[in-house]
């Protein structure tokens, strides 16, 4: 399947998912069934926040093996997330990488209060909003330009630092997109 086949098939299972005509059959049959058990074929790798009203799978309306979904406070791309995307591209032969931030993003909020002076209460909190401050840097007076910068920045982070990544990408069999789903609409809008 091509990057933009995929891509195609994904939008068609997001617009379902927003007039209310889903096709996805999440059950126990479906999911134990002889072709999920035997291996997984994702049409794409989604790399997402850890929010649990951000839900791939029900937002692109897509079933049990559809979707290679990377989770992470604040929507990130560290060594470890990286490196799950690029087992994806490798392993998976996944032609689509999905960067997909929110709106009302818990994990920018703490960064923005942090960079006002509120340090979090632990060094891994202090790590996640020091990273992401670096995504964030100029946007951070207001939250919806820092969502969509931390966004685009980690979009970009997958390339610079992961030579698999960019080859696929250079090479066509891969394509990147950044969206932003909006937790009030249901909407994905699609950036840069």
């Amino acid at each position: 399947m091509s990057p933009d086949e995929a891509f195609e098939q994904l939008m068609n299972g997001h617009q379902r998912f927003l007039t209310g005509s889903q096709q996805s059959n999440f059950n126990l049959e479906t999911a134990t069934s002889s072709t999920q058990v035997q291996g997984q074929n994702p049409l794409a790798s989604v790399l997402t926040c850890s929010d649990s009203r951000a839900i791939p799978a029900f937002i692109f309306d897509m079933s049990f093996g559809d979707i290679f979904v990377v989770k992470t406070a604040g929507a990130i791309a560290t060594e470890t997330q990286i490196a799950s995307l690029e087992f994806a591209v490798v392993q998976l032969n996944c032609p689509l990488i999905v960067v997909m931030g929110h709106t009302m993003c818990g994990a920018i909020g703490a960064t923005m209060q942090h960079l006002e002076g509120h340090s979090p209460q632990s060094p891994n909190l202090l790590h996640l909003v020091e990273h992401i401050s670096h995504l964030i840097e100029g946007q951070a007076d207001d939250t919806t330009n820092a969502v969509q910068s931390s966004t685009i920045q980690t979009a970009k982070r997958l390339t610079k630092h992961s030579d698999i990544i960019a080859r696929a990408v250079t090479n066509g069999e891969v394509k990147i997109v950044t969206c932003i789903y909006d937790l009030s609409t249901g909407q994905l809008n699609f950036l840069e």
